[in-house]
C-alpha cells in the first residue's frame, strides 16, 4: 500500500489522471463536442509531470489539511456506527488504463468503499455498496 500524502504517493501519481480530476477529464467546450479548457490544462500538466518525472507542486489549503487531520477520527466514527471495518487502501492504479484513485476506505474486500469528507462544520463518511448507497454524518 502506498500511503496518502507521502513522497511515494505523489511519485506514483505522476502523469496519472486520478478520480479527483474527473470533472476536468469530463469537461467540454460550449458546443459540448470538444474537450474543454480544464481538460486541456490537465493534459498539459500530466505531460509536464511525465517529462520532468516529478509531480507538479501543490498547495495544501486549510480545508484540505483539516480533512487530512480529521479523516482517521471520521473513519473510526463510521466503523463504530456501521459495525464495518474500513481498511485504508492507499493509491490504487487501474489494471486496464492509466488512471488511479485513493479511497478513504475499502469495506469487505472492496465490496464497498468509504469516502470521507470533512466539511468545515461536520465530519461525513459515505459507503457505496453494490446496489445501494448509504451516507452517515457525524457531527463534531
Amino acid at each position: 500500500m502506498i500511503a496518502e500524502n507521502t513522497p511515494e504517493w505523489f511519485a506514483a501519481r505522476v502523469g496519472i489522471p486520478t478520480a479527483s480530476l474527473l470533472a476536468d477529464i469530463m469537461s467540454s467546450d460550449r458546443s459540448g463536442k470538444a474537450p474543454g479548457a480544464p481538460f486541456a490544462r490537465l493534459v498539459a500538466e500530466k505531460a509536464v509531470e511525465i517529462l520532468e518525472g516529478s509531480p507538479r507542486p501543490t498547495t495544501t489549503t486549510w480545508a484540505m489539511q483539516r480533512g487530512i487531520d480529521l479523516e482517521p477520527a471520521a473513519r473510526m466514527a463510521y466503523e463504530a456506527d456501521s459495525g464495518l471495518v474500513a481498511e485504508e487502501t492507499g493509491f490504487l492504479l487501474a489494471d486496464d488504463m492509466p488512471a488511479g484513485c485513493s479511497l478513504d476506505g475499502s469495506v469487505d474486500g472492496f465490496s464497498g468503499i468509504v469516502e470521507i469528507s470533512a466539511r468545515a462544520w461536520q465530519r461525513t463518511s459515505s459507503i457505496c455498496e453494490p446496489g445501494s448507497y448509504r451516507r452517515s454524518t457525524f457531527r463534531k
